[in-house]
């Protein structure tokens, strides 16, 4: 199945959610600037390691 359930990600339909509910956007737009801020990737991907060096996933750089 190639089709998404979801509408293509536009500029109108992010302003249309913003209007309709603003603290929800505000929300987001927050978590978004802490996830991709510098450094903060990184933190994770430790996090998913654990403290003994295993891990049971595969690491954003596909290694």
């Amino acid at each position: 199945m190639t089709d998404s359930v979801y509408h293509p990600a536009t500029r109108e339909l992010a302003q249309r959610r913003k209007e309709l509910s603003p603290g929800v956007h505000e929300a987001f737009e927050h978590f978004s600037r802490a996830v991709f801020a510098e450094g903060a990737l990184h933190a994770m991907q430790e996090m998913e390691e654990g403290s003994d060096g295993s891990f049971s996933g595969r690491r954003a750089s596909g290694s």
